[in-house]
């Protein structure tokens, strides 16, 4: 998965939705916190 300045408005004009993008960004960030508390036990 690329990330980066040019990527986002590309896949925001190439129909992703701002909702989709969010409700990635989500899943990433419980996936890191998930990991991590893990890591703590």
């Amino acid at each position: 998965m690329k990330t980066g300045p040019t990527s986002r408005p590309a896949a925001l004009t190439s129909g992703i939705t701002v909702h989709e993008c969010v409700m990635a960004l989500s899943d990433l960030t419980v996936t890191n916190v998930d990991l991590s508390f893990r890591k703590d036990k």
